[in-house]
């Protein structure tokens, strides 16, 4: 789940993403089609192999814009509260950063904890998560078109964000 803001001088406008993967040739509707049948603006739905899936969020190759990357994580063992109490942090650190930044994103990305057994299975990797449910949260940050210098305001509302 990706929300997304786009800054124009102190206009913030938000666009919502949410990108799911279901493995195999069709999606059964007994167990999306509640879901599918929400509004929405865009939709695909095809099949895809793993490097299509993999380009969908686009090669992030812009130029011109500052990046700024965070991550941090929620127990699989939080409740909803966590993640509405997340979302409200980061609309404050939008309000904060919004003079100095183009676009500003918050995504969650789900790891169950049969992923990471598969992982292990075979090999494992260098963040060896403990072996539970959790949700990876990413802060992206994507600064005005040529600003050359980030003012102490944005680091001191990254720290502030992160810290909570």
């Amino acid at each position: 789940m990706v929300f997304a803001n786009t800054v124009n001088g102190t206009t913030v406008t938000a666009g919502h993403i949410l990108t799911l993967f279901y493995h195999g040739s069709s999606l059964p509707t007994s167990i999306f089609g509640d879901f599918i049948s929400i509004p929405s603006t865009f939709q695909q739905l095809s099949p895809v192999s793993y490097i299509e899936a993999m380009g969908i969020l686009g090669a992030g190759a812009d130029r011109g814009f500052g990046q700024l990357f965070g991550a941090s994580a929620i127990s699989g063992s939080a409740g909803i509260g966590t993640y509405l109490e997340t979302f409200r942090q980061w609309t404050e650190y939008v309000d904060r950063v919004k003079g100095s930044s183009s676009g500003i994103v918050l995504a969650f990305t789900p790891i169950p904890r049969s992923q990471i057994i598969a992982g292990r299975n075979k090999g494992g990797n260098i963040m060896d998560p403990p072996l539970e449910n959790y949700a990876a949260v990413q802060v992206h940050t994507q600064t005005a078109l040529g600003l050359q210098n980030l003012p102490d305001s944005v680091w001191t509302a990254r720290k502030t964000l992160f810290k909570q």
